[in-house]
């Protein structure tokens, strides 16, 4: 567990408790400065609630948090069933920036490529079904107590 992600969690929780306070934006700046970024500006919660998941996404990536932030999010049906767009499949050929889609839901920035899907290589084509939002109940843990049952669509 680094630092970062404790000073994160804190902040996030008290921005959802509406409790935004000096020690949230403290606590925002203290990881944006390790990194070298300006520091952050407070505001609502409306405002501050796509600051800090930015923030998680960013800081935080590679290290297998994001599954469960947007599973907390609940945005896994709007972020996951999407293709995974790689490189350009001639060097030649520049293929288009990508656009980034508001959701209201989401609250931040979706990538999408639809202006050069033509041109680039497809990595994967990721599905969402709402069974995934509650993962099965492993065999071995129902085993041990017959009390347990699985999660729908299990």
């Amino acid at each position: 567990m680094r630092y970062a992600e404790i000073l994160l969690t804190y902040a996030e929780s008290k921005i959802e408790l509406n409790e935004i306070d000096a020690s949230v934006l403290n606590a925002i700046n203290l990881v944006r400065r390790r990194a070298g970024q300006p520091d952050a500006v407070t505001g609502t919660q409306a405002q501050m609630r796509p600051l800090i998941r930015r923030e998680r996404t960013v800081e935080l990536a590679k290290e297998g948090f994001r599954w469960f932030d947007i599973d907390r999010w609940d945005i896994s049906s709007i972020v996951m069933p999407q293709k995974v767009m790689g490189i350009a499949k001639d060097p030649a050929v520049v293929a288009a920036k990508p656009n980034f889609k508001l959701n209201t839901v989401h609250l931040n920035n979706i990538r999408t490529y639809a202006e050069s899907e033509s041109v680039r290589m497809v990595r994967e084509i990721r599905y969402w079904y709402p069974k995934l939002n509650l993962l099965p109940v492993p065999q071995s843990e129902r085993d041990i107590n017959p009390a347990l049952t699985q999660n729908p669509e299990w």
